[in-house]
């Protein structure tokens, strides 16, 4: 049991990786900024996505010391995806149309399917 909430948590540090990344990245940036490319290290909402981040590999090398790798990678990945979609349009204001719905609901049902044992297997 402990594996997966390690995996859980690897699932919702990934999302604010991203989202923290996104923010920290994006904030004080305008077209008159010289360095694009590092203008936004000073922002702690970038250090927050690296910390973030590290927290990620950290539950998710303890997830993997329990669970297969043929299901821990997809379920991280994919429910990362379906979390990252979500908050972005939520927190961001990124567009969530059907496209975006359906590909989202077609990802859990992905890995669904790669992790959920067969009939009369354990």
């Amino acid at each position: 049991m402990i594996y997966w909430i390690a995996l859980a948590g690897a699932v919702a540090a990934n999302v604010v990786a991203n989202l923290a990344l996104k923010i920290g990245a994006t904030s004080g940036v305008t077209p008159t900024t010289r360095d694009h490319l590092f203008s936004g290290w000073q922002s702690p909402w970038l250090w927050a996505g690296v910390g973030a981040a590290g927290l990620l590999l950290v539950c998710y090398v303890g997830a993997i010391r329990g669970i297969a790798l043929s299901v821990a990678y997809p379920t991280v990945t994919g429910f990362s995806m379906v979390g990252v979609t979500i908050v972005s349009s939520w927190a961001l204001g990124e567009p969530l149309g059907l496209r975006s719905v359906a590909g989202t609901g077609l990802v859990i049902v992905g890995v669904a399917v790669l992790t959920l044992p067969l009939p009369g297997q354990a």
